[in-house]
């Protein structure tokens, strides 16, 4: 999944430099449900994670700094509530960790899902 783009200034001497960078992870986890009642749960995920940076700017070795690559472990929240038996709403909080030495990733996801 690509992450958000990324952009640092970095100030060297009189120079100013922009580095823009890409994430992006990919991650294998197991996921548990707790059921609260009929219509609230709780969820939970717990996996490892393998981040990637990439610059998208003309690159020099000053602004090099966001880029590279790290395994992670990746810790995932949510809550999820039905309404009914065909619409329910999701809300998961997930930390990816550090995708680079430099950069950390985290994600907020809101959903609603229809069933027929």
């Amino acid at each position: 999944m690509r992450l958000h783009e990324l952009n640092q200034n970095s100030g060297f001497g009189a120079t100013l430099v922009t580095q823009t960078a890409t994430g992006h992870r990919t991650y294998v986890a197991g996921t548990a449900r707790l059921p609260l009642g009929q219509s609230l749960a709780l969820t939970g995920k717990l996996g490892v994670s393998f981040g990637k940076v990439t610059d998208t700017s003309p690159s020099t070795a000053v602004t090099n700094l966001l880029v590279g690559r790290k395994t992670s472990l990746l810790v995932g929240t949510g809550a999820e509530y039905v309404l009914n038996h065909n619409v329910s709403f999701s809300v998961e909080l997930e930390s990816y960790g550090n995708i680079s030495n430099q950069v950390k990733g985290n994600s907020l996801t809101v959903g609603t899902r229809f069933t027929f």
